[in-house]
Parts: structure tokens; C-alpha cells; sequence
């Protein structure tokens, strides 16, 4: 199985107990089978761990981890260590993404041959109330130094983390990790992968769920 992973799926875990089974069922009921899902949990105190193992009891292609709290990036990073797939993306684990996410992803990296590719995300409060979406871009790829210079200014290629999927490679070949910090890790992160990719392509489709609630980063 693990040979045969495409796509690697880390999502960091932190005393979410409250949102962490639906983020999880969204992760299992996924269209595409070749994807491995590392859930990180970062010390959690309340019963956020015992969900992970949940989920890892019952499906093969969940894997848990623990570790000390360190904050998001160092657990993401944590995650990365251990990833196998060709590609990696994050989900929050508050957050929740569509079924076809892995399958539209996985076959745009394919088809297009680029290093990372950006979908896609609305954000909702905890009553369900839609107050961004991002469906829209005004290009469809980018390729060498302008993937870069578009994220600078967030045009385009936005500084997070999680509307993106990556090609590991890359990741690796650069050693490309979140910096030990706890807020605004993404920024770095987004910007040192559009220094190093050569191709970035864009996907006007909705597939990502954030949550914006109080004391979330």
C-alpha cells in the first residue's frame, strides 16, 4: 500500500474534539483510494487523540502520530518526515474538504506536470454562514519567476497552506518546511515553494472547507 500512495494527506491535531469527526469523515469518504493520511497530534489534552485512533481503526490508509505540542508548522513538518505519496496537501482539522478533492488534484498535477497546484476554498463560521470564497483566478498557470512575484502580494498564489497541493519532490529536493513559529508560518511556507517551482497551475472549483471560529489560528 504504501508504495502505491499518490497523494499524502497531513492534517496537525489539537484539542479539537468538537470538529475533528467531521474533518476526518470528509478525509475517508475521499473518491481516490491510493492516498495515505497522517494525523499528527500535537499534544492534545482532550479526546482529539482518541478520534484519530478511531479513524485509524477503521481505515487502512490513516496513520497517528503523537507528539509534544510544538504549534502547527512543526507538526505539519513533523508529517512530512513520514510522507510517501508523490504528492502532499494539509488540511486543518477543523476544517473539512469535498469527496473528489484528491481525485481533481491528483489528476491536475498529472495532466499538467506542475509543481503545485491551487484550488479553490470557501470560509464559514460555525453556524454554516459562507463569509469568503475564493473561486475565482485571473489565470490559469503561472510559470518561473512570476509564480513568485505573485505571491509576494498575494496575487493569486495566496499564502496558505492548504488550497494547494504539492509535488513532494520539490519539498524535499529544496528542504521546504514550515518555520518554528506559531502564527503566520503559512507565509513562509507559500513563498518558498513559488521560489522554487518552475510551473503552478489554478483551479476555480470550490473543494475546501475553513472553519473561522474564535481561537483558531
Amino acid at each position: 500500500m504504501k508504495s502505491m500512495v499518490k497523494l499524502t494527506i497531513i492534517v496537525p491535531v489539537f484539542n479539537v474534539e468538537n470538529y475533528l469527526v467531521r474533518c476526518l469523515q470528509s478525509i475517508s469518504a475521499q473518491t481516490l483510494n491510493s492516498i495515505e493520511v497522517l494525523l499528527i497530534d500535537d499534544g492534545s489534552t482532550d479526546a482529539s487523540l482518541k478520534i484519530c485512533h478511531y479513524f485509524a481503526d477503521r481505515d487502512k490508509r490513516f496513520f497517528v502520530y503523537s507528539k509534544i505540542n510544538e504549534g502547527q508548522g512543526i507538526a505539519r513538518n513533523f508529517g512530512l518526515s513520514y510522507a510517501t505519496g508523490k504528492y502532499v496537501c494539509f488540511v486543518d482539522s477543523d476544517d473539512w474538504v469535498e469527496p473528489n478533492l484528491c481525485a481533481v488534484i491528483c489528476d491536475a498535477l498529472e495532466e499538467s506536470g506542475a509543481d503545485f497546484v491551487n484550488f479553490g476554498a470557501d470560509f464559514r463560521t460555525v453556524d454554516g454562514k459562507i463569509i469568503k470564497k475564493i473561486s475565482k483566478f485571473d489565470v490559469s498557470s503561472l510559470c518561473g519567476s512570476e509564480i513568485f512575484f505573485r505571491a509576494l502580494v498575494d496575487d493569486q498564489v495566496l499564502s496558505i497552506a492548504w488550497n494547494k497541493a504539492y509535488r513532494r519532490e520539490i519539498l524535499s529536493y529544496y528542504n521546504i518546511r514550515f518555520p518554528p513559529i506559531r502564527a503566520n508560518e503559512d507565509i513562509y511556507f507559500s513563498r518558498a515553494v513559488a521560489r522554487a517551482s518552475s510551473k503552478t497551475i489554478f483551479l476555480p472549483r470550490i473543494l475546501y472547507h475553513a472553519l473561522v471560529r474564535p481561537n483558531s489560528t
